[in-house]
């Protein structure tokens, strides 16, 4: 009797090592939000927050928050932008865009930072703080997306797809193009 105690317990300390430490794989929860457009100045001295995602993490873990856009400036103006776990305020990373004068710029962005979490509900934020430009102009944010996604563990592989699921057809041509007249 007290052997086959000892073998379900290590049966089960085996089975809950094995399962607990089973890699997580990409995009188990994610939490996605289109864009919108935010303004301020580039005088701005304080940061202000452009869009914001939560997610729901059902453990503790790690969160891959990443934002992309574009951002409209004057000529001589600096725009800082930055991902936080709290709003209006400077994140461990800050991502620097700078237009030369004479003319305006319009610049894409990506920015993507990892943050550790404990189980619950988190909102995570894109802020942003305009610097200089002289005169002072307006600097336009827009976000195209912010998404987060959720991972138990760093041990993150990747989702496959089986070969014959990944091969792409050749493109099916409906009807001749007629002549030009």
């Amino acid at each position: 009797m007290m052997r086959r105690k000892i073998g379900f317990v290590v049966g089960f300390f085996l089975l809950t090592v094995m399962v607990g430490t089973a890699p997580a794989r990409a995009g188990e929860i994610l939490a996605f939000k289109n864009g919108n457009t935010v303004t301020m100045s580039t005088k701005a001295t304080v940061w202000k927050t452009c869009t914001s995602v939560n997610i729901d993490a059902p453990a503790a873990g790690y969160v891959v928050v990443s934002a992309s856009g574009m951002a409209g400036f004057p000529s001589n103006a600096i725009l800082a932008l930055t991902l936080a776990a709290k709003p209006a305020v400077a994140g461990p990373w800050q991502f620097r865009v700078t237009a030369a004068p004479p003319m305006p710029s319009y610049q894409s962005y990506t920015l993507r930072q990892v943050f550790q979490v404990n189980a619950g509900s988190r909102t995570f934020y894109l802020n942003s703080k305009g610097f200089s430009g002289n005169p002072a102009g307006t600097l336009s944010i827009e976000t195209g997306s912010i998404t987060a996604e959720f991972y138990p563990t760093s041990a993150v592989q990747p989702n496959t797809v089986p070969a014959s699921q990944s091969v792409q057809q050749q493109p099916q041509i409906l009807s001749e193009p007629g002549p030009r007249e």
